[in-house]
């Protein structure tokens, strides 16, 4: 009985423990729309601030390792982690929608990829 306590308030409370995904979300769609080939050294800094940040999700944080390894397109590790958000049931749905952009990129994100982006802000 107290597991199915503990486990039900986590999943009370999930939502409020990754509250900067929506600071996240602004940092990666702005990296991804202004990517030209691959991120600047500021988007790296700021991509890693988010893989720094406890606050952040583990589906983003993989999204901006992704990113930061970016050399016209995604690695082929990076690809692997888009897929793990991808395939995740419970991955926030804009961290998904900038998976999906992230895997498909490349040299940088297309016009269909920028409109979807600019959606999630």
């Amino acid at each position: 009985m107290k597991k199915l306590i503990a486990a039900i308030l986590i999943c009370a409370f999930a939502p409020f423990v990754y509250a900067d995904n929506d600071a996240a979300t602004e940092v990666i769609a702005n990296v991804l729309t202004n990517l030209n080939h691959f991120p600047t050294d500021d988007d790296k800094a700021a991509l890693q601030g988010l893989i720094d940040d406890d606050n952040v999700g583990p589906a983003f944080k993989a999204i901006a390792n992704a990113v930061m390894g970016i050399e016209h397109s995604a690695s082929e590790d990076g690809k692997a982690a888009l897929s793990r958000v991808l395939d995740a049931d419970n991955a926030d749905p804009r961290a998904k929608s900038l998976a999906e952009v992230v895997m498909n990129l490349n040299h940088g994100a297309s016009d269909e990829a920028k409109a979807a982006i600019q959606e999630l802000l």
